[in-house]
């Protein structure tokens, strides 16, 4: 197997993986404004599903809670659009722009409803301290606002996933971003929609913030490739001036104020880095 193959497989079972487990931890905010007598639910952001002991959260970026219309979140559900109940902790973006992240202790009768259509990641799929890599082995998967389609009242939303690079410390120290609390990826102008197939520019990936950043490590099995993967960090922002990138935060800024919020001692020594 020579490397463009090596890097075909790789693609397609990042598909795989993307259509069989990432989306099911990944989930779309809504808004909704009154229309006439009506009410019309519109996309606002991207999270990722989480499950630690018998909580339900909820992990995304601070400005979309913050910032949201008439403070109230949707989220699609078996019986429909529900609105997101819970406790919202948050940093303050608006005081540093690139620490940018939330998490939502969500109401457990909502958390069940939810599971019935999606998966909350259990703890072991997050990596603390994840040292980046020089490959293209990083998932960012969310919801453009371009994804999003009705049909007799009912909103239909589709998520897209981009396999991209780490970027170097050019790119950090041109936008004057902390390597401790940040992840910088390569975006270019553009993305690998591994789900549409798409490599066309996209100048504006509006509507995935909040979703997660995934890394993809693969391994042989019975002589096959098969890829693991881990939550590494949410995505916040995105640049485009000298340097074309996506930012996030690293996830473990979420998880040591969950360590101090639910009182529990993570073993990160069992997570792979």
């Amino acid at each position: 197997m020579n490397i463009k193959q090596a890097e075909f497989i790789f693609e397609n079972e990042a598909l795989n993986l993307s259509k069989e487990k990432i989306h099911f931890h990944t989930i779309q905010f809504l808004t909704r404004e009154k229309s006439k007598f009506i009410y019309d639910y519109k996309p606002y952001g991207s999270c990722v599903l989480v499950k630690i002991r018998n909580q339900f959260l909820i992990f995304t970026a601070s400005h979309i809670p913050t910032d949201v219309p008439n403070n109230s979140l949707y989220v699609n559900t078996r019986i429909g659009e529900q609105q997101v109940i819970g406790f919202c902790h948050q940093t303050d973006f608006k005081s540093d722009s690139f620490l940018d992240v939330a998490y939502i202790i969500l109401d457990k009768m909502l958390g069940l409803l939810i599971s019935e259509k999606y998966e909350f990641l259990p703890i072991e799929k997050i990596c603390h301290s994840h040292i980046p890599k020089e490959t293209t082995n990083y998932m960012v998967s969310g919801y453009p606002v371009k994804n999003i389609w009705k049909n007799d009242g009912d909103i239909y939303t589709g998520s897209s996933h981009f396999l991209l690079s780490m970027a170097n410390q050019k790119a950090y120290k041109y936008y004057s971003i902390d390597p401790e609390k940040n992840y910088v990826l390569n975006f270019a102008g553009k993305g690998i929609d591994i789900i549409e197939r798409n490599h066309d520019r996209i100048d504006d990936p509006h509507g995935i913030s909040g979703c997660g950043l995934w890394f993809l490590q693969a391994r042989l099995v019975a002589g096959k490739m098969v890829l693991e993967y881990v939550l590494i960090g949410i995505m916040a922002l995105f640049k485009k001036s000298k340097y074309h990138v996506l930012i996030g935060n690293k996830v473990e800024l979420i998880m040591a104020d969950i360590e101090k919020e639910l009182g529990i001692n993570f073993d990160w020594g069992i997570l792979s880095k």
